[in-house]
Formats: structure tokens, C-alpha cells, sequence
């Protein structure tokens, strides 16, 4: 492998291992620290589910009472009284 090459594979790889699933921008917002890879496994609303989950979810990551077990039930009941 030449010297440019392993630069631009070690570039590479340390993009892909900083990223946490959640994007910069999105970090930013919720006063995350987008150059930290650990505060996607934290949880900002202490509900249980590691920001990244939340996140992949599509709950809010600062309310409690937005998860996804909670978003999860809400469908359940909604396809029920659909089918009603």
C-alpha cells in the first residue's frame, strides 16, 4: 500500500469509526458534541433508551416520555381503533 494511500485509508477509517449514527447537525441541536462518539450510548432524558436508539426511533431524545416502547403503543392503538 503507498503512503497516500494508507493516509487517505486511515482518513477513511477514522470517519467511519467517529461517526455515531447520529448527524453532526442533529448533535448540535440537542447540545450533543458531535466529535464525541460516546454521547450517542448516553441518555439526555434519563428514559432508559441510549440517544442513538432514540434517535433511530424517531423520539424525542429530550423528553422522557417520548420512547420507543411509548411510540411503539401509541401505533399498536392506533391500528386497533382502525380496524374498528
Amino acid at each position: 500500500m503507498s503512503i497516500l494511500n494508507a493516509h487517505y485509508s486511515h482518513v477513511l477509517d477514522t470517519c467511519v469509526l467517529r461517526r455515531d449514527g447520529i448527524p453532526d447537525e442533529d448533535e448540535l441541536a440537542l447540545g450533543l458534541d458531535p466529535g464525541n462518539d460516546q454521547d450517542a450510548d448516553g441518555d439526555l432524558d434519563e428514559d432508559g433508551f441510549s440517544n442513538r436508539r432514540e434517535f433511530e426511533e424517531g423520539t424525542d431524545l429530550r423528553d422522557w416520555k417520548d420512547n420507543p416502547r411509548v411510540r411503539r403503543i401509541r401505533l399498536y392503538m392506533r391500528a386497533i381503533q382502525s380496524a374498528i
